[in-house]
């Protein structure tokens, strides 16, 4: 039997990669809909979200590194240091806890942190929400709906803990070499 989850992804087309859980949690005021990913992945990349303009989410968690930065402190506007690096953003979904203290307990609270931070972007959200022509609840929601759809899995042992004998095989014999 399908679960309201596994039907509303197979619907949308969001496939789980092998390895992860079928189970996502999500809210029921926020279910994940194509429509809602695309604007989240548009706010994403979206640089209104600063206060000068000049960076946008994408800045510090970079799609080409798996959603990540190699910066060790991320740098906001102005060129101001954050306070921490930037995580790697890849099956958040599954998150109980966000940031790297836990502080936060939905994704829908942590999105709009650093457009608010300072030393982030450092805009307030009725700016942003203005800038954008959403209210802060819907640039929340995309957001969040948007990391939720940023999904990493089915590597090698992943195919191998699920059956493809090759795959593990040849994963384990260049582990070898490697010790």
């Amino acid at each position: 039997m399908l679960t309201a989850v596994m039907v509303w992804l197979l619907t949308l087309a969001v496939v789980i990669p092998l390895g992860l859980d079928l189970y996502m949690p999500v809210p029921d005021n926020n279910p994940m809909t194509a429509d809602t990913i695309e604007q989240g992945r548009r706010l994403f990349h979206d640089r209104r979200l600063s206060r000068d303009q000049s960076l946008s989410c994408a800045s510090c968690h970079d799609p080409r590194r798996a959603f990540s930065s190699v910066q060790p402190l991320a740098i906001g506007v102005s060129g101001r240091s954050g306070r921490r690096n930037a995580p790697a953003l890849s099956n958040r979904g599954y998150g109980r806890a966000f940031f790297w203290d836990g502080h936060t307990l939905t994704l829908e609270e942590q999105v709009v942190r650093p457009i608010q931070d300072v030393n982030e972007m450092n805009l307030p959200l009725e700016d942003a929400a203005a800038r954008v022509g959403l209210d802060i609840e819907s640039i929340s929601c995309a957001l969040a709906t948007c990391v939720r759809s940023i999904l990493s899995g089915d590597a090698p042992f992943d195919r191998y803990l699920h059956g493809d004998a090759r795959r593990g095989d040849r994963l384990l014999q260049s582990r070898q070499r490697v010790l």
